[in-house]
Protein backbone atom coordinates (compact mmCIF):
# COMPACT_ATOMS: atom_id res chain seq x y z
CA UNK A 1 0.00 0.00 0.00
CA UNK A 2 1.18 3.47 -0.54
CA UNK A 3 1.43 5.55 2.28
CA UNK A 4 2.22 9.42 2.47
CA UNK A 5 2.77 11.52 5.35
CA UNK A 6 4.33 15.19 5.69
CA UNK A 7 5.37 17.20 7.90
CA UNK A 8 4.59 20.84 8.68
CA UNK A 9 6.24 22.90 11.65
CA UNK A 10 2.87 22.34 13.87
CA UNK A 11 1.26 19.17 12.45
CA UNK A 12 1.39 16.16 11.45
CA UNK A 13 -1.01 14.82 7.89
CA UNK A 14 -1.16 11.06 6.67
CA UNK A 15 -3.12 10.20 3.58
CA UNK A 16 -3.38 7.04 2.57
CA UNK A 17 -6.38 5.19 0.76
CA UNK A 18 -9.88 6.29 0.55
CA UNK A 19 -12.75 4.90 1.08
CA UNK A 20 -13.20 2.15 -1.44
CA UNK A 21 -9.44 1.04 -1.89
CA UNK A 22 -9.26 4.03 -4.04
CA UNK A 23 -5.73 5.80 -4.18
CA UNK A 24 -4.98 9.50 -2.68
CA UNK A 25 -2.74 10.29 -6.12
CA UNK A 26 -1.89 14.33 -5.26
CA UNK A 27 -0.64 14.87 -2.20
CA UNK A 28 -0.26 19.05 -1.27
CA UNK A 29 3.25 20.25 -0.09
CA UNK A 30 1.44 23.88 -0.19
CA UNK A 31 2.03 25.03 3.54
CA UNK A 32 4.87 25.57 5.55
CA UNK A 33 8.45 25.36 4.38
CA UNK A 34 11.66 27.62 5.36
CA UNK A 35 13.61 30.14 3.27
CA UNK A 36 16.96 30.72 2.87
CA UNK A 37 18.78 33.49 1.33
CA UNK A 38 22.00 32.75 -0.80
CA UNK A 39 23.07 36.44 -1.71
CA UNK A 40 26.75 34.71 -2.62
CA UNK A 41 25.24 31.92 -4.47
CA UNK A 42 27.45 29.23 -2.51
CA UNK A 43 25.32 27.31 -0.60
CA UNK A 44 25.66 23.86 -1.68
CA UNK A 45 22.39 21.63 -0.84
CA UNK A 46 24.56 20.12 1.98
CA UNK A 47 25.47 23.54 3.57
CA UNK A 48 21.43 24.15 4.11
CA UNK A 49 21.33 22.01 7.68
CA UNK A 50 23.78 24.96 9.13
CA UNK A 51 22.10 27.80 7.46
CA UNK A 52 19.35 30.54 8.89
CA UNK A 53 16.32 29.31 8.18
CA UNK A 54 13.17 31.37 8.07
CA UNK A 55 9.98 30.28 7.81
CA UNK A 56 7.56 30.70 4.87
CA UNK A 57 4.45 30.25 3.53
CA UNK A 58 4.59 28.28 -0.04
CA UNK A 59 3.13 29.46 -2.43
CA UNK A 60 4.46 32.74 -2.13
CA UNK A 61 7.10 35.30 -3.93
CA UNK A 62 9.60 35.99 -1.67
CA UNK A 63 8.91 39.60 -2.35
CA UNK A 64 5.19 39.19 -0.74
CA UNK A 65 6.46 36.75 2.38
CA UNK A 66 9.19 39.39 3.90
CA UNK A 67 8.88 42.74 4.16
CA UNK A 68 13.03 43.51 3.76
CA UNK A 69 13.24 40.87 0.87
CA UNK A 70 11.13 43.19 -1.85
CA UNK A 71 14.39 44.05 -3.26
CA UNK A 72 15.92 41.38 -3.06
CA UNK A 73 17.25 39.06 -6.13
CA UNK A 74 19.62 36.77 -6.41
CA UNK A 75 19.98 32.91 -5.45
CA UNK A 76 17.40 31.50 -2.53
CA UNK A 77 16.49 27.78 -1.32
CA UNK A 78 13.36 26.46 0.00
CA UNK A 79 13.23 23.82 2.21
CA UNK A 80 10.82 21.67 3.57
CA UNK A 81 10.72 17.63 5.02
CA UNK A 82 8.18 14.92 4.25
CA UNK A 83 7.55 11.47 5.19
CA UNK A 84 6.79 8.47 2.68
CA UNK A 85 7.22 4.82 2.20
CA UNK A 86 8.69 4.21 -1.54
CA UNK A 87 5.63 3.76 -3.95
CA UNK A 88 4.61 0.32 -4.65
CA UNK A 89 6.10 -1.74 -7.63
CA UNK A 90 4.53 -0.23 -10.97
CA UNK A 91 3.87 2.70 -9.66
CA UNK A 92 6.00 6.19 -9.66
CA UNK A 93 6.12 9.43 -7.63
CA UNK A 94 6.46 13.25 -9.08
CA UNK A 95 7.57 16.26 -7.74
CA UNK A 96 4.97 18.65 -9.61
CA UNK A 97 5.58 22.75 -9.07
CA UNK A 98 2.63 25.11 -11.15
CA UNK A 99 5.50 27.85 -11.03
CA UNK A 100 8.45 28.79 -9.88
CA UNK A 101 10.58 31.93 -10.90
CA UNK A 102 13.10 32.15 -12.68
CA UNK A 103 15.49 29.15 -12.47
CA UNK A 104 15.04 26.05 -10.37
CA UNK A 105 16.96 23.31 -9.18
CA UNK A 106 15.14 20.53 -7.42
CA UNK A 107 16.97 18.47 -4.66
CA UNK A 108 15.57 15.73 -2.95
CA UNK A 109 17.51 14.08 0.00
CA UNK A 110 20.33 15.92 -1.41
CA UNK A 111 20.89 14.49 -4.34
CA UNK A 112 19.46 16.50 -7.69
CA UNK A 113 16.08 15.81 -9.60
CA UNK A 114 16.89 18.15 -12.05
CA UNK A 115 15.84 21.82 -13.36
CA UNK A 116 13.70 23.72 -14.81
CA UNK A 117 13.82 27.76 -16.53
CA UNK A 118 10.96 29.61 -17.10
CA UNK A 119 8.52 31.43 -14.39
CA UNK A 120 5.23 30.70 -15.81
CA UNK A 121 4.93 27.47 -16.54
CA UNK A 122 4.14 23.91 -14.79
CA UNK A 123 7.15 21.33 -14.27
CA UNK A 124 7.54 18.15 -12.17
CA UNK A 125 10.33 15.12 -11.67
CA UNK A 126 10.10 11.63 -11.47
CA UNK A 127 11.48 11.09 -7.83
CA UNK A 128 10.38 7.53 -7.35
CA UNK A 129 14.14 6.55 -6.99
CA UNK A 130 14.92 9.38 -4.42
CA UNK A 131 12.57 8.68 -1.60
CA UNK A 132 13.01 6.14 1.17
CA UNK A 133 11.03 4.76 3.93
CA UNK A 134 10.56 7.69 6.59
CA UNK A 135 11.66 11.62 6.18
CA UNK A 136 12.50 13.10 2.97
CA UNK A 137 13.97 16.32 2.23
CA UNK A 138 12.56 18.23 -0.84
CA UNK A 139 15.14 21.54 -1.42
CA UNK A 140 14.95 23.90 -4.30
CA UNK A 141 17.31 26.58 -5.23
CA UNK A 142 15.79 29.31 -6.70
CA UNK A 143 18.14 32.00 -9.12
CA UNK A 144 15.86 34.84 -10.54
CA UNK A 145 17.92 38.11 -11.02
CA UNK A 146 16.08 41.57 -11.19
CA UNK A 147 16.92 45.30 -10.11
CA UNK A 148 20.16 45.91 -9.61
CA UNK A 149 21.41 42.36 -9.92
CA UNK A 150 20.98 41.84 -13.86
CA UNK A 151 22.68 38.62 -13.80
CA UNK A 152 22.80 35.34 -11.74
CA UNK A 153 23.72 32.24 -12.27
CA UNK A 154 24.64 33.20 -16.14
CA UNK A 155 20.45 34.56 -16.22
CA UNK A 156 20.36 38.30 -17.83
CA UNK A 157 17.32 39.53 -16.56
CA UNK A 158 17.16 41.49 -19.91
CA UNK A 159 16.60 37.97 -21.73
CA UNK A 160 13.82 36.43 -19.93
CA UNK A 161 10.20 36.85 -20.17
CA UNK A 162 9.13 39.00 -17.02
CA UNK A 163 6.05 41.24 -17.99
CA UNK A 164 5.74 44.02 -15.89
CA UNK A 165 8.00 43.29 -12.91
CA UNK A 166 10.60 45.67 -13.40
CA UNK A 167 7.76 48.05 -13.32
CA UNK A 168 5.91 47.30 -10.01
CA UNK A 169 7.61 44.45 -8.00
CA UNK A 170 9.51 41.20 -8.77
CA UNK A 171 8.09 37.79 -7.93
CA UNK A 172 10.77 35.39 -7.37
CA UNK A 173 10.51 31.56 -5.96
CA UNK A 174 7.16 29.22 -5.90
CA UNK A 175 4.63 31.34 -6.54
CA UNK A 176 2.11 28.48 -7.41
CA UNK A 177 1.80 25.55 -5.58
CA UNK A 178 3.71 22.14 -4.82
CA UNK A 179 2.30 18.36 -4.76
CA UNK A 180 3.70 14.89 -4.97
CA UNK A 181 1.70 13.07 -7.32
CA UNK A 182 1.26 9.16 -7.76
CA UNK A 183 1.11 7.61 -10.54
CA UNK A 184 1.54 4.19 -12.74
CA UNK A 185 4.31 3.57 -14.99
CA UNK A 186 2.20 3.91 -17.73
CA UNK A 187 0.00 7.62 -17.84
CA UNK A 188 -1.78 10.08 -19.24
CA UNK A 189 1.09 12.95 -19.95
CA UNK A 190 -1.69 14.94 -21.60
CA UNK A 191 -4.99 15.28 -22.33
CA UNK A 192 -6.77 17.83 -24.44
CA UNK A 193 -10.16 18.42 -25.91
CA UNK A 194 -10.77 20.85 -28.86
CA UNK A 195 -14.68 21.49 -29.74
CA UNK A 196 -16.61 23.50 -32.17
CA UNK A 197 -20.37 25.36 -31.75
CA UNK A 198 -22.45 22.41 -33.00
CA UNK A 199 -21.14 19.87 -31.06
CA UNK A 200 -17.74 18.05 -32.64
CA UNK A 201 -15.35 17.37 -30.79
CA UNK A 202 -11.45 15.82 -30.60
CA UNK A 203 -9.71 14.38 -28.18
CA UNK A 204 -5.86 14.21 -28.21
CA UNK A 205 -4.27 11.67 -25.67
CA UNK A 206 -0.68 11.71 -24.78
CA UNK A 207 0.61 8.52 -23.01
CA UNK A 208 4.08 8.15 -21.13
CA UNK A 209 5.38 4.85 -20.98
CA UNK A 210 8.36 4.82 -18.32
CA UNK A 211 8.49 1.00 -17.95
CA UNK A 212 9.07 0.53 -21.39
CA UNK A 213 6.40 -1.82 -21.26
CA UNK A 214 7.01 -4.57 -24.40
CA UNK A 215 4.12 -4.56 -27.40
CA UNK A 216 0.67 -5.53 -26.12
CA UNK A 217 -2.40 -3.17 -26.50
CA UNK A 218 -3.42 -0.93 -23.76
CA UNK A 219 -6.93 1.09 -23.74
CA UNK A 220 -8.51 4.46 -23.82
CA UNK A 221 -11.63 5.06 -21.89
CA UNK A 222 -13.46 8.32 -22.23
CA UNK A 223 -16.29 9.37 -21.60
CA UNK A 224 -18.31 13.21 -21.37
CA UNK A 225 -20.87 14.57 -18.61
CA UNK A 226 -22.99 17.50 -19.51
CA UNK A 227 -23.62 20.33 -16.98
CA UNK A 228 -25.81 18.69 -14.63
CA UNK A 229 -22.84 15.94 -14.94
CA UNK A 230 -24.93 12.84 -16.67
CA UNK A 231 -23.24 11.03 -18.94
CA UNK A 232 -23.70 12.08 -22.50
CA UNK A 233 -21.28 10.31 -24.33
CA UNK A 234 -18.53 7.14 -23.71
CA UNK A 235 -16.04 5.28 -25.96
CA UNK A 236 -13.16 2.74 -25.41
CA UNK A 237 -10.25 2.93 -27.54
CA UNK A 238 -7.58 0.03 -27.55
CA UNK A 239 -3.89 0.99 -29.02
CA UNK A 240 -0.54 -0.23 -28.96
CA UNK A 241 1.15 0.77 -26.00
CA UNK A 242 4.33 2.17 -27.59
CA UNK A 243 1.64 4.70 -29.15
CA UNK A 244 2.38 7.57 -27.36
CA UNK A 245 -0.46 9.92 -29.33
CA UNK A 246 -4.11 8.43 -29.62
CA UNK A 247 -6.96 10.85 -31.01
CA UNK A 248 -10.80 10.48 -30.30
CA UNK A 249 -13.21 12.43 -32.80
CA UNK A 250 -16.98 12.46 -31.75
CA UNK A 251 -19.87 14.84 -31.92
CA UNK A 252 -22.98 15.38 -29.39
CA UNK A 253 -26.47 16.38 -30.81
CA UNK A 254 -27.76 19.32 -29.35
CA UNK A 255 -25.00 20.35 -27.17
CA UNK A 256 -25.36 23.17 -25.30
CA UNK A 257 -23.00 26.05 -26.56
CA UNK A 258 -20.81 27.90 -23.95
CA UNK A 259 -21.66 31.67 -24.32
CA UNK A 260 -21.20 34.51 -22.19
CA UNK A 261 -24.48 34.89 -20.88
CA UNK A 262 -24.94 30.69 -20.19
CA UNK A 263 -21.48 29.28 -19.87
CA UNK A 264 -21.76 25.68 -19.82
CA UNK A 265 -19.45 23.47 -19.49
CA UNK A 266 -19.04 19.88 -19.72
CA UNK A 267 -16.43 17.67 -18.42
CA UNK A 268 -13.78 14.70 -20.08
CA UNK A 269 -12.95 12.22 -18.04
CA UNK A 270 -10.04 9.98 -19.61
CA UNK A 271 -8.31 6.31 -18.19
CA UNK A 272 -6.02 4.51 -19.07
CA UNK A 273 -6.15 0.85 -18.10
CA UNK A 274 -3.03 1.32 -15.90
CA UNK A 275 -5.59 2.95 -14.02
CA UNK A 276 -4.41 6.81 -14.69
CA UNK A 277 -6.92 9.30 -15.34
CA UNK A 278 -7.77 12.92 -16.21
CA UNK A 279 -10.75 15.33 -16.44
CA UNK A 280 -10.74 18.63 -17.90
CA UNK A 281 -13.75 21.25 -18.11
CA UNK A 282 -14.23 22.49 -21.69
CA UNK A 283 -17.19 24.37 -23.75
CA UNK A 284 -18.78 23.86 -27.42
CA UNK A 285 -17.60 27.35 -28.90
CA UNK A 286 -15.63 28.60 -31.85
CA UNK A 287 -14.14 32.27 -31.50
CA UNK A 288 -12.62 33.79 -34.88
CA UNK A 289 -12.27 36.90 -36.97
CA UNK A 290 -14.09 37.67 -40.57
CA UNK A 291 -14.21 41.00 -42.29
CA UNK A 292 -12.69 43.22 -39.42
CA UNK A 293 -15.37 41.36 -36.86
CA UNK A 294 -14.87 39.09 -33.94
CA UNK A 295 -17.63 36.21 -34.02
CA UNK A 296 -18.30 33.65 -30.97
CA UNK A 297 -20.26 30.54 -32.37
CA UNK A 298 -20.77 32.58 -35.51
CA UNK A 299 -22.34 35.41 -34.44
CA UNK A 300 -20.78 38.84 -33.87
CA UNK A 301 -19.88 40.37 -30.52
CA UNK A 302 -18.23 43.04 -29.58
CA UNK A 303 -15.51 43.01 -27.44
CA UNK A 304 -15.89 45.58 -24.37
CA UNK A 305 -12.41 44.85 -22.44
CA UNK A 306 -10.24 46.13 -19.21
CA UNK A 307 -6.98 45.55 -19.19
CA UNK A 308 -6.01 43.53 -15.95
CA UNK A 309 -2.46 43.51 -14.88
CA UNK A 310 -3.43 40.43 -12.32
CA UNK A 311 -1.02 41.90 -10.08
CA UNK A 312 -2.67 41.28 -6.42
CA UNK A 313 -2.24 43.34 -2.80
CA UNK A 314 -0.81 40.43 -1.01
CA UNK A 315 0.30 37.72 -3.32
CA UNK A 316 1.72 39.56 -6.04
CA UNK A 317 1.31 37.13 -8.63
CA UNK A 318 -0.64 34.31 -7.09
CA UNK A 319 -4.00 35.35 -6.24
CA UNK A 320 -5.73 34.54 -3.00
CA UNK A 321 -8.31 31.52 -4.20
CA UNK A 322 -10.50 31.04 -6.61
CA UNK A 323 -13.34 32.50 -5.50
CA UNK A 324 -11.76 35.58 -5.36
CA UNK A 325 -11.10 35.58 -9.03
CA UNK A 326 -14.39 34.45 -9.97
CA UNK A 327 -15.82 37.36 -8.02
CA UNK A 328 -13.03 39.48 -9.64
CA UNK A 329 -15.05 37.83 -12.92
CA UNK A 330 -18.58 38.51 -11.66
CA UNK A 331 -17.70 42.61 -11.38
CA UNK A 332 -16.22 43.08 -14.18
CA UNK A 333 -19.21 41.62 -16.26
CA UNK A 334 -21.69 43.90 -13.82
CA UNK A 335 -19.67 46.60 -15.13
CA UNK A 336 -20.32 45.75 -18.52
CA UNK A 337 -17.04 44.00 -19.57
CA UNK A 338 -16.91 40.94 -21.26
CA UNK A 339 -13.03 40.38 -21.95
CA UNK A 340 -10.33 40.89 -20.07
CA UNK A 341 -6.81 41.25 -20.94
CA UNK A 342 -4.56 39.48 -18.89
CA UNK A 343 -1.23 41.81 -19.22
CA UNK A 344 2.38 40.97 -20.66
CA UNK A 345 2.06 37.71 -17.97
CA UNK A 346 0.62 34.11 -17.94
CA UNK A 347 -1.96 33.92 -14.92
CA UNK A 348 -2.53 31.43 -12.86
CA UNK A 349 -4.51 28.45 -14.36
CA UNK A 350 -7.85 29.31 -12.03
CA UNK A 351 -7.62 32.63 -13.60
CA UNK A 352 -8.38 31.21 -16.99
CA UNK A 353 -11.18 28.27 -15.13
CA UNK A 354 -12.89 31.08 -13.37
CA UNK A 355 -12.86 32.93 -16.77
CA UNK A 356 -14.51 29.66 -18.36
CA UNK A 357 -17.49 29.47 -15.36
CA UNK A 358 -18.60 33.10 -15.12
CA UNK A 359 -18.33 33.38 -19.30
CA UNK A 360 -15.91 35.90 -19.68
CA UNK A 361 -13.65 36.36 -22.87
CA UNK A 362 -9.63 36.05 -21.87
CA UNK A 363 -6.97 38.24 -24.46
CA UNK A 364 -3.24 37.02 -22.59
CA UNK A 365 0.26 37.45 -24.27
CA UNK A 366 4.16 36.18 -23.97
CA UNK A 367 5.52 38.24 -20.78
CA UNK A 368 7.95 40.78 -22.54
CA UNK A 369 11.57 41.38 -22.10
CA UNK A 370 13.80 43.70 -22.58
CA UNK A 371 16.63 43.01 -25.36
CA UNK A 372 15.92 40.69 -28.07
CA UNK A 373 18.82 38.29 -28.26
CA UNK A 374 18.94 34.49 -29.21
CA UNK A 375 18.69 33.37 -25.86
CA UNK A 376 15.39 35.61 -24.89
CA UNK A 377 14.20 34.38 -28.32
CA UNK A 378 14.11 30.68 -27.46
CA UNK A 379 12.79 31.61 -24.20
CA UNK A 380 9.89 33.41 -25.43
CA UNK A 381 8.84 31.07 -27.97
CA UNK A 382 9.25 27.82 -25.07
CA UNK A 383 6.93 30.48 -22.90
CA UNK A 384 4.42 30.75 -25.95
CA UNK A 385 4.57 26.99 -26.74
CA UNK A 386 3.85 26.05 -23.18
CA UNK A 387 1.02 28.96 -22.70
CA UNK A 388 -0.73 27.18 -25.97
CA UNK A 389 -0.01 23.37 -23.97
Amino acid sequence: MFRLSYICTAALFVISLLPGGVFARTISLDGDWFFIADPSAQFKVADLAQANKIPVRVPSSWQSAFVDRRDYAGVAWYLRTFTAEPPEKGQLLFVRFGAVDYRTDVYVNGQKAGSHDGGYLPFEFDITSLVHAGDNQLALRVADPGGAVKEVDGIKYAEIPHGKQNWYVQTSGPWQSVELVERPTMYLKTVHVSADAVGAFTIHVSIQDQAGSAAGQTSVSAEILNPDQKQVWQTRQGTDSSNAEVSISGKLENAAQWSLAKPALYTLHVTLSSGDEQSVRFGFRTFEKRDGKFYLNGKVVYLRGALDQDFYPEGIYAPPSLDYIRDEMRKAKALGLNLLRCHIKVPDPRYLEAADEEGMLIWYEIPNWDKLTADSESRGLATLRGMAE
